[in-house]
């Protein structure tokens, strides 16, 4: 166990049997919760393990199927479970510099007379190795 607790795995495996049981107890108030908890724990094996580690490539896998299930959503779904919504459940304080900073991004474009086009986040052919949670780490 000490061991485990010295390489935050320990901190992994109760975080994930938490979220199994959230689930399987339907404790979940909205799926954006789901997505943000889960989204949490993968975000949380690349922190303290490392982009490298042999937990961060099963967290790069989980995150990649996670956003192939969400790509297979209505776009009414799809929408709630964005980045930047699970960033306001996982981050409250970063989830309001990211909404700033887009919407000072999409006020320029709109200045400039330049349509922006969403692109789809959750694009099935994504390969795993384009973590968005590792980029969101990186950027911090």
């Amino acid at each position: 166990v000490d061991v485990l607790e010295a390489n935050g795995l320990l901190h992994d495996i109760l975080v994930a049997a938490d979220i199994d049981k959230k689930f399987r107890n339907d404790q979940y108030d909205s799926l954006t919760a789901f997505v943000a908890d889960v989204r949490l724990l993968i975000y949380n094996c690349y922190r303290f393990n490392g982009a490298q580690h042999s937990v961060s490539k099963v967290a790069q896998r989980l995150e990649h199927m996670l956003e192939q299930k969400i790509a297979l959503l209505p776009k009414a779904l799809r929408e709630k479970c964005t980045l930047l919504s699970s960033l306001a459940h996982i981050d409250p304080v970063r989830y309001e510099e990211e909404k700033q900073k887009a919407a000072e991004s999409s006020a320029l474009l709109e200045a400039a007379g330049t349509r922006r086009r969403q692109p789809r986040s959750n694009n099935m052919d994504t390969p795993p190795d384009h973590s968005q949670l590792l980029r969101l780490l990186q950027e911090t």
